[in-house]
């Protein structure tokens, strides 16, 4: 007898820019890198187990740009380069997930690693605030 797959019910956020395409400055919300080798393949990974939530802050950059469409040029793009995905996100703030995988993101746990984790995630907010 053939098992019929749980609902996901875990999300994962996983930022467009940085991490699924290449991104060195921004060009406008038509502008897209390249994607990142391994990237599809990690968003067909997440995609097994947990909703998968594309994530983009272009309507950000370009207010007079509406979130809709932005998540259809988003979406185009990942379609063209068959990615993974459940959702796409393009509003205000992020959308509620159990893990945000994001370039810009900085960790600190410090209920699981101690005091120590503010120091580390002290050094990783100068290395981002260089770049």
């Amino acid at each position: 007898k053939k098992k019929t797959p749980k609902a996901k019910t875990k999300s994962v956020c996983i930022d467009l820019d940085g991490v699924l395409s290449t991104y060195k400055s921004w060009k406008g919300i038509e502008h897209f890198g390249d994607p990142i080798p391994g990237s599809v393949e990690f968003t067909k990974q997440m995609s097994k187990k947990y909703r998968v939530i594309i994530f983009s802050a272009r309507t950000h950059e370009d207010e007079s740009r509406d979130v809709a469409e932005a998540a259809k040029l988003v979406g185009a793009w990942l379609d063209r380069h068959g990615y993974a995905y459940d959702e796409i996100y393009t509003g205000v703030g992020k959308p509620f997930a159990s893990a945000y995988v994001d370039d810009r993101g900085v960790s600190c746990r410090p209920q699981d690693d101690g005091a120590k984790a503010f120091e580390v995630a002290a050094m990783q907010v100068e290395k981002l605030a260089k770049l």
